[in-house]
């Protein structure tokens, strides 16, 4: 804009701490920062995302007031389930809702309810009837780590990467077998795993209530985990 300044090297606090972060982690290479290398959203506290230090706990969330403010709060946690909502639950319903088939432009996903007969599904949306449905994930879960204990959704393609499990599939390993499918369950609880959550108030019940998400799930690297905690002990022996 024509009212813009920029300032080359400001002597602020802001400027010498994002220099620093380029000298230690890039060393000093700007060319090698990436948008989703640095912090973005609330929460992060202007780590590199990615880093030990950018995590935040479980408790932050509630402690640091996130999903209060006009954006979303994102923030990395390591962090394990320890109770699946709706998981056994001794009725043929389970965590998923019945979507539409449609694979065509990028497919349709909106819920679709069975024919009268059970004959098939009807996709208001599509205007169409198919002889199958696909199910989706909707997954809440209570995770937590030594700090405390939260509520997150899982959707459908975080919630395939934690179960290892198609919800068509699960359906059908529910409906061959109650235990397998609790044991299914059993044997997720307490695995540590990384996730990028998003925090969000919304008005629920005329009450105004803070709905976390998983964002982005993946696995532990342990090897790289491992290096990165070596890193972060030789900066704390440093200093």
């Amino acid at each position: 804009m024509n009212s813009s300044q920029l300032d080359i090297n400001p002597e602020i606090p802001e400027a010498f701490a994002l220099y620093k972060h380029v000298q230690d982690n890039y060393g000093g290479d700007v060319t090698r920062i990436t948008a989703n290398s640095l912090s973005v959203g609330g929460g992060g506290g202007g780590e590199a995302r990615g880093s030990i230090e950018a995590r935040r706990n479980c408790s932050a969330i509630k402690e640091e007031n996130m999903g209060y403010g006009d954006k979303s709060d994102y923030c990395d946690m390591k962090m394990s389930v320890i109770y699946f909502k709706n998981s056994p639950s001794g009725s043929s319903d389970g965590p998923w809702y019945t979507s539409c088939p449609k694979k065509e432009d990028g497919g349709c996903k909106k819920k679709v309810t069975e024919t009268i007969g059970g004959g098939g599904w009807r996709c208001e949306k599509c205007d169409m009837e198919y002889p199958e449905c696909t199910r989706r994930y909707i997954l809440s879960t209570q995770c937590g780590d030594a700090s405390g204990t939260n509520w997150f959704t899982f959707f459908n393609d975080e919630a395939e990467k934690l179960l290892g499990i198609t919800a068509d599939n699960l359906w059908e390993l529910k409906n061959r077998s109650e235990a397998a499918y609790k044991d299914h369950f059993d044997q997720l609880l307490f695995k540590e795993f990384l996730a990028t959550t998003r925090s969000k108030a919304e008005m629920v019940n005329d009450e105004n209530r803070v709905k976390s998400v998983v964002y982005r799930y993946a696995d532990i690297d342990f090897k790289d985990e491992n290096r990165k905690m070596i890193d972060v002990l030789k900066k704390f022996e440093a200093m």
